[in-house]
């Protein structure tokens, strides 16, 4: 695990990291507030709550994962 201050977060990079190599996916882009809520343990980025997204999202790749303003 890399810099992680969080175990479930550093399970679910794994589980996503594996389904890109399994797949032959090169990233993962999650923005909808369920995702994005589920991939950081709690989080939230909406700012209004019956938007389907929020103002952030997510990307992860094999070896990478950021979280960006939108």
């Amino acid at each position: 695990m890399i810099n992680s201050f969080n175990k479930e977060v550093d399970i679910k990079l794994e589980f996503i990291r594996k389904a890109l190599n399994e797949t032959g996916a090169i990233a993962l882009r999650l923005r909808g507030t369920d995702w994005f809520a589920w991939a950081t343990a709690g989080g939230s980025h909406t700012v209004l709550l019956t938007a389907e997204t929020g103002v952030a999202e997510i990307l992860i790749t094999a070896e990478n994962a950021w979280v960006s303003h939108r």
